[in-house]
């Protein structure tokens, strides 16, 4: 016979186990209520955060108390919610998610935008990698909060006004018409640091890639009058976990010169900018370019760089 207290240790083992798979399970298949009173008391248990729990309580119950969701929005909110229960994502997914929705309409974003981004959210919760689709679930909750399609620790591109559709060929692309492109540095609370105005263009989603044409860049920033120094901007591409902007060709217009002058420019962040450099540098493409009375009695002739608010002759 065997041993009687074997036997005892090893049905013990197996309840441990299963009833440790049942409490996993479990927790995985929270399921929010449709009842919005039991929804509101539901949440904040299931998701255990402070600052979200007082974003509930203050927050999102008169939004959905106040029926900001019409009936088939609200249904599909909590299908969605539960949906990625099911799937096993983790509480702070969900948060980001309700924190996405929510200022997708306080924010006043079209209907049919909206809408269409739901569809994405429920396609790829379906169909992505849970790695991928919490880039785009982050990616969802900066859109609607702060206009913003990409964030790091040290800084956010964001959209400025112009209008947005989304656009889904090889990659989902969120679609850009005149806009103020913006990247914002954190430094003793958000700033601006690299502004291109009245862009059009693209973000690529799966690529983290911003592609634009056209848009003006001006010395604002080294205090230089808008109207007097600015570059006119042709094609460019933004790498968005980069705070620089980098452009091949651009028409620069400033007091030096009587007619506009091509040449590349670079604009970068305060966290970019190496010791005793200031930005934007436009570099003209031109070597011989003749500046009179640069100085009392001396002309200058040469390549043309403004580095900041400085001008700096080369060649």
């Amino acid at each position: 016979m065997g041993n009687p207290d074997s036997s005892k240790m090893s049905y013990m083992r197996f309840l441990l186990i299963s009833l440790f798979f049942f409490l996993l399970g479990s927790i995985h298949a929270q399921k929010l209520s449709y009842e919005k009173d039991k929804l509101l008391k539901q949440i904040p248990k299931i998701i255990e955060n402070e600052s979200f729990t007082h974003f509930v309580k203050h927050d999102f119950s008169k939004f959905i108390l106040n029926s900001k969701l019409n009936s088939q929005e609200y249904n599909r909110f909590i299908e969605t919610c539960n949906s990625m229960f099911k799937k096993s994502y983790e509480s702070s997914d969900v948060m980001h998610y309700i924190y996405a929705l929510y200022y997708s309409k306080m924010n006043s974003f079209s209907p049919t935008f909206t809408a269409q981004w739901h569809t994405f959210y429920e396609t790829f919760l379906s169909e992505m990698e849970p790695r991928e689709f919490r880039e785009f679930i982050h990616f969802s909750e900066g859109l609607f909060k702060y206009r913003s399609f990409y964030k790091k620790s040290d800084h956010r591109w964001v959209l400025d006004g112009g209008s947005l559709k989304w656009e889904n060929k090889k990659s989902l692309r969120l679609v850009v018409k005149s806009a103020d492109l913006k990247c914002m540095v954190y430094q003793s609370g958000p700033r601006d640091s690299i502004v291109v105005y009245n862009t059009s263009g693209y973000f690529d989603i799966s690529q983290n890639i911003w592609k634009a044409r056209g848009g003006k860049l001006t010395w604002e920033k080294v205090h230089f009058p808008k109207n007097e120094t600015f570059a006119k901007v042709r094609g460019y591409m933004v790498k968005a976990n980069q705070s620089i902007l980098k452009i091949d060709t651009v028409e620069l217009t400033t007091p030096y010169f009587e007619q506009p002058i091509l040449g590349r420019l670079e604009d970068k962040t305060v966290f970019n900018l190496k010791e005793g450099e200031s930005s934007p540098i436009f570099n003209s493409f031109e070597k011989r370019l003749l500046i009179k009375g640069l100085r009392d009695q001396i002309d200058y002739d040469g390549g043309f760089t403004l580095e900041g608010a400085s001008f700096i002759g080369r060649g």
